[in-house]
């Protein structure tokens, strides 16, 4: 392009003077030239000498000039038919210039011309394959290894009895496996065997595709979506193959549901007339609660129940969620009648894992309960409100009480709470 350059002097009392100049920049003038070509030095058998230097520019300037580098001896006037007929056959360089552009000089590029005598007969030879991306396949051809990193090319190869040379055109195809698109279904509940694997379509590879699931026998596709069904949660391995042999295996996982739990607590022991509630804990949201009809008039739907049975009796809740995978639960409560309420009258709170503390039981079932332990001398030894089956024969000050016979004084409930009465030995 052109540019305006301006040079100015400031002046105290006169008014600033400038110049300017006006610059054009010119572009060398470029051309594409072919890196290299081949011709015969003769006519015999159909060869033909000429070569068109024209067609060696295959983009830019055609304008500029060509000079034999090497002295071979062609001549260049006419370049569409340039003739090489006679000349000693070897690899000569010529050199073509672009004109110049304005003050700038013309590119030079270089080209090399191999002329050959054409006497041996041109032999060409394909190594074609055609297999599937990570089969391993490989060949070697003048030393040189073509496989899936390197499928194509070009060798030479030369006879050291006649002098001619074979040419190899290498192609090696390896084909894209056939991948699937695949998703899943899991089981409904935990436990069931629904679950199921959906290929919805195959990505890569020649139609047509057959599959398998875990070393199955393969099935032809006829259309998708494919719907492989009653599977348990598990890992599985799809098999795909296509028409020209290509495999692929991908791992997929049916995950099984969180299996819903109830819990209704431990079994425990009641006294005759004493009033419990049982309460259903979940780790999921029910959508339904049913109870057994042991309850009577009780709420059948509720998650708490107030219950006082008059025999031992088991209670059993189920539940669904909003899927309708269901669960269930049991507790026995086990009825003592008042005068069957047995108080042990000995314990043996000597680290042997055995009657370690006093247990009472059914005592857990009265959180209002009073408990007096005394000495034989009436001094209070262990007490304590809401017993909870834990004393281990250790004094007010948690040092152990020495073996013996000890007296207990319980009242199972505040008020008019019936009240026990009796012995207890500490054996060590």
């Amino acid at each position: 392009g052109t540019y305006t350059f301006r040079y100015t002097v400031s002046a105290t009392s006169c008014p600033d003077a400038f110049t300017e100049v006006m610059v054009t920049v010119e572009e060398p003038l470029a051309a594409t030239v072919t890196g290299s070509s081949s011709v015969c030095n003769n006519s015999d058998n159909g060869n033909d000498p000429i070569l068109n230097f024209n067609d060696l520019i295959t983009a830019g300037n055609i304008t500029g000039t060509w000079l034999d580098t090497d002295d071979s001896g062609v001549d260049l006037a006419d370049l569409a038919n340039v003739s090489f007929d006679g000349v000693v056959p070897n690899t000569y360089t010529f050199t073509y210039t672009t004109p110049a552009n304005g003050d700038c000089p013309g590119e030079v590029y270089t080209t090399s011309i191999l002329v050959e005598d054409c006497l041996c007969p041109l032999i060409m030879m394909n190594e074609d394959y055609m297999g599937c991306q990570g089969d391993n396949y490989e060949v070697i051809v003048n030393s040189v290894a073509y496989n899936e990193a390197n499928p194509t090319g070009m060798e030479t190869l030369v006879s050291t009895v006649t002098g001619c040379d074979s040419i190899v055109n290498i192609n090696l195809v390896f084909n894209v496996g056939p991948i699937p698109s695949s998703s899943i279904i899991s089981p409904d509940c935990f436990g069931d065997t629904n679950g199921a694997i959906i290929i919805d379509s195959i990505i890569g590879g020649v139609e047509p595709f057959a599959y398998s699931i875990d070393n199955s026998p393969l099935e032809i596709i006829s259309s998708f979506p494919i719907l492989i069904s009653s599977l348990d949660p598990n890992n599985y391995t799809i098999r795909i193959q296509d028409s020209e042999g290509c495999e692929t295996e991908s791992l997929t996982n049916i995950s099984a549901p969180i299996q819903n739990e109830v819990s209704l607590g431990p079994d425990t022991t009641i006294i005759l007339g004493d009033v419990i509630e049982l309460e259903a804990l979940f780790n999921f949201i029910p959508d339904s609660i049913s109870w057994t009809s042991t309850l009577g008039d009780g709420c059948v739907s509720c998650i708490t129940q107030e219950i006082s049975p008059t025999s031992t009796s088991t209670y059993m809740v189920y539940a669904e969620d909003s899927a309708g995978c269901g669960t269930t639960a049991e507790v026995t409560v086990t009825v003592l009648d008042s005068d069957d309420f047995n108080i042990p009258n000995a314990f043996s709170p000597n680290n042997d894992g055995l009657n370690e503390t006093w247990v009472i039981p059914g005592i857990t079932q009265h959180p209002n309960n009073q408990l007096v332990v005394v000495n034989r001398w009436g001094n209070i030894v262990f007490e304590a409100n809401n017993y909870q089956n834990d004393w281990d024969g250790t004094s007010k000050n948690n040092k152990p009480l020495t073996e013996g016979t000890y007296y207990y004084n319980l009242k199972l409930d505040l008020g008019e709470g019936e009240v026990y009465q009796g012995s207890i030995t500490i054996i060590r």
